[in-house]
């Protein structure tokens, strides 16, 4: 609902951990949730992707978790949002 809206899900999933990202659309002028679903899943020894508003990936190092997510916020800060 909120155009500004950048939601980043990491889920555990058997031995891996799933990817689900979300954009809004006044945030799709800065970053692309593919480009942030691909981000993520490959520090997690993974691949991702999708579209601007909607992506999804995954990878099997459930350990770096806290790390990939904190990479994001750096990423969503270097975009200018």
């Amino acid at each position: 609902m909120n155009p500004n809206l950048i939601y980043v899900a990491l889920i555990s999933k058997g031995d891996g951990v799933r990817v689900v990202v979300f954009v809004g659309e006044k945030a799709r002028d800065k970053v692309k949730a593919g480009s942030i679903a691909k981000h993520v899943s490959v520090q997690l020894g993974g691949s991702g992707g999708g579209d601007d508003r909607f992506g999804q990936g995954g990878g099997k190092f459930r350990g770096k978790t806290k790390l990939a997510l904190l990479s994001v916020e750096d990423l969503v800060r270097k975009s200018g949002i």
